[in-house]
């Protein structure tokens, strides 16, 4: 409730101020969160700490296949395990390959953009969002699951998912630049494209997967599904007054 206020006046008055209050109250809720089931695990369980975070930023900044770089590749588990599960010494050697990766991404811009160009490509670019990579493909026999799970280029599934996932991202751009009078539209919209710009940001640096980022377009959906009735509403009032 309080942060919808926030949002409010953030639509209402346009204070920057308010916006920072905003992403400030969320990091100080998820570290105590944080924090909060910490000290339960301490208490009442005897864990190793597991994998440090940092770990997920070098996966993220790897090459995989030399194709769709930033993807999981088995780093945090292996790094872990070559560790004897110490959450200590596998931070210092994450941080480690971390310098490595920045060092590496550093010698060139070409490396850089080259780097993440590639990983936005293979990570949003795939419109089945890997649902055809994992598909139940012990029934291939079965002809028609056959059909529905061909992932090709050219099957009828990821023709139709790729003009659907395009519909939703133009519609949704759309209405992020359109105004909007209705005060619940404006706060939804802005908690999803900070839920989107968020979570576009974090898998850019983090480690990603297609089928990590279907949930950001998915919340896309409702305010897609309006834009897309108002501009057809639009192109009906056009079409009378030819």
């Amino acid at each position: 409730m309080f942060i919808t206020v926030l949002l409010s006046n953030l639509i209402i008055k346009k204070k920057i101020l308010i916006f920072f209050e905003v992403i400030g109250l969320i990091f100080i809720i998820s570290n105590c969160i944080t924090l909060f089931y910490s000290k339960v695990q301490q208490r009442h369980f005897s864990v190793n700490g597991g994998v440090p975070k940092v770990a997920f930023v070098v996966m993220g900044l790897q090459n995989y296949m030399d194709l769709k770089n930033g993807w999981y590749d088995g780093y945090t588990l292996s790094t872990y395990k070559q560790h004897n599960y110490s959450e200590k010494e596998t931070e210092k050697q994450a941080q480690e390959d971390l310098k490595r990766e920045i060092d590496r991404l550093k010698n060139s811009r070409s490396n850089i953009v080259g780097f993440f160009k590639r990983k936005l490509i293979s990570t949003w670019s795939d419109s089945t969002f890997q649902s055809l990579w994992i598909a139940p493909w012990e029934n291939k026999a079965n002809k028609k699951l056959k059909y529905i799970y061909n992932d090709n280029k050219e099957s009828t599934i990821r023709i139709i998912s790729n003009l659907t996932t395009q519909l939703i991202l133009f519609c949704g751009g759309i209405s992020c630049l359109r105004k909007n009078k209705k005060i619940e539209y404006a706060n939804y919209l802005t908690l999803v494209m900070l839920f989107f710009v968020g979570g576009f940001l974090f898998h850019l640096i983090w480690e990603t997967k297609s089928q990590y980022v279907w949930t950001y377009v998915e919340i896309l959906i409702p305010i897609s599904a309006m834009e897309f009735n108002h501009l057809f509403a639009y192109a009906n009032r056009w079409r009378k007054k030819l």
